[in-house]
């Protein structure tokens, strides 16, 4: 471990010199260093240690866009230069859907990640030369008093370099643990790794009651459940058919060839909640906020391709399966609420049509519908049944009221039933 100092006063510094750990710890030591720890005025001292227990060996995982880079100017302004180098790009592709997805979203991952190294390189020299300015007040033959001051002020800018650091990459933060224009502090970052440390499957049992803790052996019986619940279901087109038709009055033909306009697709992006978990290809939703004005007359083009003409790719519809826990303490893969994480650019394209589309529900529902629409709730419904309720029990009429609730009902309806309908 290096020599420095952990500690200084305006009398002069210290450091730790020795920890004792037992000969059970040394054995598994791998190695020691000092860092500055954020959110303190004091370094820390980090042991790394080799522990014998079951590792969940995990993939190279997917990345997700560091959208704290998007809230300064100079990035925006790096970003906006390069979008229109994009834009020479266009003439190489058939549609802008592809120039989108093939070649677009790779410049936005280079992008980006080419500016984090670039600040993560930039850092640890500022860091190093914070230190070497240490080193050199505490060998000069000042004044304890002086030179405590200078190192006192330096101590803190190493902190504050390091702070800034970590809020950067709080990007796992629930919009419910941060309020708007909140400064990240210390909860935020226990949140986001206690966030982390619940989504860790570490074991299952499988369907004889084994218990699985390796990662090949941990996807087997998630993938047989999956495959059980979303199996296709064989049903009766004409009795399909019928069904829907007894639900749903026709909609205009309108409503399904009109393009997005720009209102729509400003209002799609408004829509979206901050902070969500992006899909494979890491592009999160505030990168169209922040960049609406560079990127609005493409993107407009883009959802018009995609929509209008059909020409989405496959890139597109491809999401990442996750699965959050519905109790404390989960032990099989029915525990689990199965989650698709798509690419923000479809959710903005269904979001779009959704809006299209609720104009003309209204007319298209039938009257005992109230999900899905402005200007009903599910309430309604609630309170019609204790009208019943009352009314039978004043005027003595007699009443049955038949209460009936799927299990699992959207899981269970033919999806092939919806694509031609």
């Amino acid at each position: 471990m290096r020599t420095i100092f952990t500690h200084y006063t305006t009398k002069g510094a210290s450091r730790i010199d020795r920890i004792y750990i037992t000969e059970n710890l040394k054995r598994t030591q791998q190695g020691a260093e000092a860092v500055a720890a954020a959110f303190t005025d004091h370094m820390a001292i980090v042991l790394r240690l080799s522990i014998d227990i079951p590792c969940v060996i995990r993939g190279k995982g997917y990345w997700r866009m560091n959208v704290s880079y998007l809230r300064e100017q100079h990035f925006q302004h790096r970003l906006q230069e390069a979008w229109e180098t994009w834009r020479k790009h266009i003439k190489f592709y058939p549609n802008r859907a592809l120039w989108w997805c093939r070649y677009v979203k790779r410049m936005i991952l280079l992008f980006f990640s080419r500016e984090g190294a670039d600040r993560r390189r930039d850092r640890a020299e500022m860091e190093n030369i914070y230190y070497s300015a240490i080193y050199d007040v505490i060998r000069e033959p000042n004044a304890d008093k002086a030179k405590a001051i200078i190192l006192i002020r330096l101590k803190a800018k190493i902190i504050q370099l390091n702070s800034t650091y970590y809020r950067e990459l709080q990007v796992d933060v629930g919009e419910s643990d941060r309020l708007r224009g909140e400064v990240p502090f210390l909860h935020h970052l226990l949140q986001g790794r206690k966030r982390q440390k619940q989504s860790r499957i570490l074991q299952v049992y499988d369907h004889n009651g084994s218990i699985q803790i390796t990662t090949v052996d941990i996807l087997r019986p998630f993938a047989g459940h999956m495959k059980q619940k979303y199996d296709r279901i064989l049903t009766s087109a004409e009795s399909t058919r019928r069904i829907l038709e007894c639900g749903l009055r026709t909609i205009p033909e309108s409503a399904n060839t009109a393009p997005v306009t720009f209102d729509e697709l400003f209002c799609a992006i408004k829509q979206g909640k901050p902070n969500k978990a992006p899909g494979r290809d890491g592009t999160c939703l505030e990168f169209f906020k922040h960049t609406w004005e560079t990127t609005k007359q493409d993107l407009l083009d883009i959802m018009n391709d995609t929509y209008k003409d059909g020409k989405i790719t496959d890139q597109q519809k491809y999401g990442i399966f996750v699965c959050i826990p519905k109790q404390g303490n989960p032990t099989r893969p029915v525990d689990y609420r199965p989650l698709t994480l798509l690419n923000t650019d479809y959710k903005l394209l269904t979001r779009t049509i959704a809006n299209q589309l609720l104009i003309w529900m209204k007319d298209t529902l039938r009257p005992a519908q109230h999900c899905g629409l402005s200007e009903t709730t599910v309430f309604e419904a609630l309170a019609t049944l204790r009208d019943a309720v009352t009314y039978a029990e004043v005027s003595g009429t007699p009443l049955c009221i038949l209460s009936i609730d799927f299990k699992e009902a959207f899981d269970r309806f033919p999806t092939t039933t919806c694509s031609q309908h």
